[in-house]
């Protein structure tokens, strides 16, 4: 699957979630006075990506040759972490000294989690790194991208801070869900 254009970013948020911002019921994310702004400016994270200028900073090739993005590429060296501090260096200048927070956070959780989760396997027997390992390949795959899980009951996003209690939410309910149900589910399933 493609890198997410900005426009399907924001498009990917007027998917009927409910959100409430300050007490309030907020219907489109995207257009509310506040929260809006931290959409588009999540959005420049996707922009920066478009940009052939930036191509070989901003993504890199998978083992399938598709260009994806380089802040779900797990590092497996120094070079890879000088190149993800490059990448929040440009993040950060193209959000005009605030840094890019949507995948920063995200793939930050993941990494983290990819330790935990291979501790927890091999203290518990159970098959976690493997849901994670697989779990990271869809977001990856997917740039990020929100996928509904079936058995998922509708939630309600508290959104106390512009961005950060959306993104968490989501990356928070996903990872438990692919991670730690006792069924593994098929992330990979569209």
């Amino acid at each position: 699957m493609a890198l997410r254009t900005p426009e399907q970013y924001v498009e990917s948020l007027r998917d009927g979630r409910t959100v409430y911002y300050r007490g309030e019921r907020v219907a489109d994310v995207t257009e509310h006075p506040e929260l809006g702004s931290a959409v588009r400016h999540a959005a420049l994270e996707y922009a920066s990506a478009q940009d052939p200028a930036h191509a070989d900073l901003t993504t890199y090739p998978d083992a399938a040759g598709t260009r994806q993005s380089r802040y779900w590429k797990l590092p497996e060296g120094p070079d890879d972490l000088l190149r993800r501090h490059a990448l929040i260096d440009h993040g950060t200048r193209v959000g005009h000294g605030v840094f890019l927070i949507i995948k920063e956070i995200g793939s930050d959780f993941l990494f983290a989690h990819t330790i935990v989760s291979h501790q927890m396997q091999e203290a518990l027997k159970a098959p976690y790194f493997e849901r994670l390992r697989a779990y990271h390949r869809h977001v990856e795959q997917h740039d990020g991208r929100r996928q509904a899980h079936p058995a998922a009951p509708a939630r309600t996003l508290l959104a106390a801070c512009p961005g950060r209690a959306l993104l968490a939410s989501v990356v928070v309910s996903a990872f438990s869900r692919a991670v730690f149900s006792p069924e593994p589910e098929n992330v990979n399933q569209e």
